[in-house]
């Protein structure tokens, strides 16, 4: 079984992506197998990279995260998508889940909750 985790990180930050990678690549179970800066681009990485999960920013210019997410769930045996924000409110973690969104987190929480967000969606790993 493999237990490593690829990740695809989406973010039109470079600040954000780079703190992502950095939180993530000291934990031995998670892989970012890359970046994408927008909605468009992250979805044609998915299509390329099949990774096991999707970190996506909320807002972007062009596709934003949302739209993204409802088009990456809507392929087949797609990746889960984590869906983050510098903002929350009851109806942004709504709309998430209508989208397909396996799980919302806002940005300042992600340091302290990213790895047992992971993992609480891939238990079996």
């Amino acid at each position: 079984m493999n237990t490593t985790i690829r990740i695809l990180l989406v973010d039109d930050s470079q600040v954000i992506t780079d703190l992502l990678r950095e939180e993530l690549q000291d934990h031995g179970h998670f892989e970012v197998v890359d970046v994408a800066r927008n909605g468009q681009e992250a979805l044609d990485k998915v299509r390329a990279l099949t990774p096991d999960l999707v970190i996506t920013d909320y807002r972007m210019p062009g596709m934003d995260g949302l739209e993204a997410t409802q088009l990456i769930k809507a392929q087949p045996d797609a990746p889960k998508v984590l869906l983050i924000s510098m903002e929350s409110s009851d109806s942004m973690e709504a709309r998430a889940k209508r989208a397909g969104a396996d799980a919302f987190c806002k940005k300042v929480f992600l340091h302290d909750r990213l790895t047992r967000l992971i993992q609480g969606l891939f238990p079996s790993r």
